[in-house]
């Protein structure tokens, strides 16, 4: 790297004797390589070269000063670098405070977390998904819930919105194992979970493959005396669907109708798909038929599956 890092540097000096002069964009590759490397006067060399050739940095150049001072540990010069950015006037977003939180949350230093989240709001930069990433990932899910916890009854909002939030965010990231334990610190503190966050989690656990931990879902929701409703059992039913076949979600199916809970035209929708998934196209149909003799699926819905998977129509 550091060899590539050289000959980086000979080729962007002799730019200018072939008549060409290097852009911004040019600067920020050489800086982020430095960078990357620990050569901090360097960096602050090519900066102040910058400076004195007239060449403002861009919202870049600022962003990956603050990312590597971060990851190096030298949070005191991020935060002066972020403040020389707002007077520079350039628009501070979420990515530029988040590799602070990120390495803020690793030496868990939660007062600073949450001083640094209020920094965020004041000039209404709002975090994003990644924010809340550096906070469930690189910590305790205790600490987490703690940082979640001050900072939501920060904001102008009904506290469980934020916690729904917090939670949906994380299972579309890809991050439904720290969601699920959140999630369980929010409940010890009072949070009562909706539907529709059990069947974020339900989703997300099938997405990344944590198949027992989805069914786990259903022995916590019956232990809270919570009936799951027809919205997770097709989340569970589509999820066997995709991943294991579409035999465990006959079953899932069965054990749904067992405990009285009544299928919708979605439910029949996902088997039947299900069957095509498979390539079980003649079983499929014969379903799909008997489906609609028996009006649990309407003329629109077989129409449409059966033209999306070449099925022979039974509405006739």
């Amino acid at each position: 790297n550091e060899g590539r890092t050289e000959e980086a540097f000979k080729f962007f000096r002799e730019l200018p004797e072939k008549g060409i002069q290097p852009t911004v964009v040019s600067h920020n590759i050489l800086l982020r390589s430095l960078c990357d490397e620990g050569r901090w006067e360097e960096a602050y060399e090519l900066l102040a070269q910058m400076d004195r050739e007239g060449r403002t940095p861009s919202v870049d150049t600022y962003n990956i000063l603050i990312t590597s001072l971060s990851i190096d540990g030298r949070i005191d010069q991020a935060f002066k670098v972020l403040d020389e950015m707002k007077k520079s006037g350039f628009e501070v977003t979420a990515n530029s405070y988040n590799p602070i939180i990120a390495r803020l949350c690793k030496e868990g230093k939660v007062d600073l977390v949450v001083q640094c989240l209020d920094q965020m709001i004041y000039p209404l930069c709002f975090p994003n998904g990644e924010t809340y990433n550096a906070i469930a990932l690189l910590w305790k899910a205790k600490e987490a819930f703690l940082i979640f916890e001050k900072w939501g009854k920060r904001k102008n909002r009904p506290i469980n919105d934020f916690y729904k939030e917090v939670i949906e965010v994380l299972c579309r990231k890809g991050n439904t194992y720290p969601a699920f334990h959140l999630l369980y610190e929010m409940t010890i503190h009072g949070y009562t979970p909706d539907s529709y966050t059990y069947s974020c989690l339900i989703r997300g656990m099938f997405e990344e493959r944590m198949l027992d931990a989805a069914l786990e879902i259903f022995g916590i929701l019956e232990e809270h005396h919570y009936i799951p409703n027809v919205g997770h059992y097709n989340t569970l039913i589509l999820g066997f669907c995709k991943s294991q076949g579409i035999g465990l979600a006959i079953e899932i199916f069965q054990m749904m109708v067992s405990k009285g809970c009544m299928p919708n035209e979605k439910t029949y929708t996902i088997l039947v798909e299900g069957l095509c998934y498979e390539e079980e196209m003649d079983l499929a149909a014969n379903l799909l038929k008997e489906l609609y003799s028996k009006r649990v699926l309407s003329k629109s819905a077989v129409k449409r599956i059966s033209m999306q998977y070449d099925l022979k129509e039974s509405t006739g």
